[in-house]
């Protein structure tokens, strides 16, 4: 006769024990703590970001030619400190909960962070060829011609909106994994997405809304940094048998 009896105490597991849970590697730690700077570096470019200048914007270049500089080399900043933090969310859900949106999210954010490097780095380049005021009739010309490259504008789609797509689909699957707070996905991924339509708030209000943006996206590093929260499972009860 074979019957199942219930162990001690201390045959009761947790699978979710903190004391057997290692903290996060090294690698990952280092990407929560670059995506922390690339959220400072987000807000700190949107403060600087030069608004309502010359209807041309060769000669808004002119204008502010140091604060488009400043903008252009914080926006390549971002896109660089965001990265590693990119590709270390999206290997943390492989698959179930969440998995698809990580994925669609992360693959999204990878193309916009990579074209939003180059799109900062074009604003610098331009500022700094174009230089104090007044604007050469020639550069007026090849700044005309240029608006018009299909590359530029490529460029700018996959930076804008693949950035305002793609951070919201990626706070989405990893709060549907479990692996940042709810309110943190719900508020980040919203914000994120609202802030294409920035403008309509004015200046002050568009940038209010880029440092909530930021704040978030800053937030999921810390909890990428220093541990991601995990699902709290039931105890599990090991079995034993008994022959007689």
């Amino acid at each position: 006769m074979t019957e199942a009896m219930t162990p001690p105490a201390a045959a009761w597991t947790s699978d979710n024990d903190e004391s057997e849970v290692p903290g996060p590697p090294p690698r990952r730690r280092l990407a929560g703590l670059l995506l922390i700077g690339g959220g400072i570096a987000l807000a700190a470019a949107e403060i600087i970001h030069p608004r309502g200048g010359h209807d041309v914007f060769a000669i808004s270049l002119a204008e502010s030619h140091q604060a488009w500089t400043a903008w252009g080399l914080l926006i390549m900043t971002t896109a660089l400190l965001q990265l590693p933090a990119v590709v270390s969310f999206r290997s943390m859900v492989p698959t179930g909960k969440g998995a698809r949106l990580t994925a669609v999210g992360g693959a999204i954010l990878f193309v916009s962070l990579v074209a939003l490097f180059a799109f900062g780095q074009a604003h610098a380049e331009a500022a700094t060829l174009v230089g104090s005021p007044p604007v050469s009739a020639d550069l007026l010309a090849a700044f005309t011609r240029s608006e018009g490259a299909v590359s530029l504008g490529v460029t700018a789609v996959l930076a804008l909106f693949g950035f305002h797509l793609g951070w919201p689909l990626l706070f989405a699957g990893l709060a549907r994994a479990g692996r940042l707070p709810k309110p943190l996905g719900i508020v980040g991924g919203a914000s994120v997405f609202l802030s294409i339509f920035g403008a309509v708030l004015g200046p002050v209000g568009e940038t209010a809304l880029f440092v909530l943006v930021a704040a978030c996206i800053a937030a999921a590093g810390t909890y990428l940094m220093g541990g991601l929260p995990r699902q709290v499972s039931r105890p599990t009860v090991r079995a034993s048998t008994h022959a007689n």
